[in-house]
């Protein structure tokens, strides 16, 4: 997973979509997204799209601008987390949806692996546990 989702190259702004009409926050959104790509001293760095003004135009733009990359992860609990990453090196498309499918938020997420992803410190010795339970049953076989 993580040689996908770091082998994509950089892009240029040269690179960007052109404009559509009806674009609103899309230029700016996408110079953001870009210069933070581009500069690891700029990351992590999260842009909620959920609490920001967006025509259907913009976020048509940013989805060509971003690409699709060879990731989608799937999680679930009170509702559904989809996290897609694009074909921009370590930019993640992240989607949370409730348990009716409404979302609740729509970000880009700017890093190696989005926080959502890693397991937490006590699911990890939790697993830990269980691994060993399981070695030792299979040593008594």
């Amino acid at each position: 997973m993580w040689q996908a989702a770091t082998a994509d190259t950089l892009p240029d702004d040269s690179l960007l979509p052109p404009p559509v009409a009806g674009l609103m926050n899309g230029l700016p959104l996408a110079h953001e997204l870009l210069a933070h790509v581009r500069d690891p001293a700029l990351q992590p760095h999260s842009i909620n799209l959920t609490q920001l003004p967006l025509s259907e135009a913009d976020r048509l733009f940013l989805a060509r601008l971003c690409g699709h990359g060879n990731i989608q992860i799937r999680i679930s609990g009170y509702g559904e987390s989809q996290i897609n990453a694009t074909a921009l090196r370590h930019l993640w498309h992240v989607r949370c949806l409730d348990a009716l499918k409404g979302p609740l938020l729509d970000s880009y997420e700017i890093c190696p692996l989005p926080e959502l992803v890693l397991a937490a410190p006590e699911d990890l010795a939790d697993s830990r546990q269980r691994l060993d339970e399981v070695c030792r049953w299979l040593e008594t076989r």
